[in-house]
């Protein structure tokens, strides 16, 4: 992304960067809360006086929390894709559930 210069505040229009940000916030709930806490968290601690030790120490543990929400966020949308599409292939399929035994055949067919 470049560094542009900030946008109008009257301008009501997003520019294409802003557009395309603001549709992956909204593909990406737990990334766009998460962001949101970070950005909230930051203006309030510098606010309060935090110097730029403490500010960099904040960023760096928020963005590895980032970092571990956005991963969380892509495994469980990638496992819900695969199961999907899966269940799609093959619609005997069960997506779990118990087995009624333990892996043995009965030796003769029920009657």
């Amino acid at each position: 992304m470049s560094h542009s210069p900030v946008p109008d505040p009257e301008n009501a229009l997003p520019s294409d960067e802003e557009a395309k940000l603001l549709a992956q916030l909204r593909a990406n709930p737990i990334f766009a809360a998460r962001f949101q806490v970070l950005m909230d968290r930051f203006d309030e601690e510098v606010a309060a006086g935090m110097d730029a030790h403490e500010a960099e120490e904040m960023v760096i543990a928020e963005l590895d929390e980032l970092g571990k929400s956005i991963m969380g966020q892509w495994a469980d949308n990638t496992h819900a894709k695969n199961l999907t599409e899966a269940q799609a292939d093959d619609p005997t399929l069960v997506k779990s559930g118990k087995k009624n035994s333990g892996g043995i055949p009965p030796s003769e067919p029920s009657k």
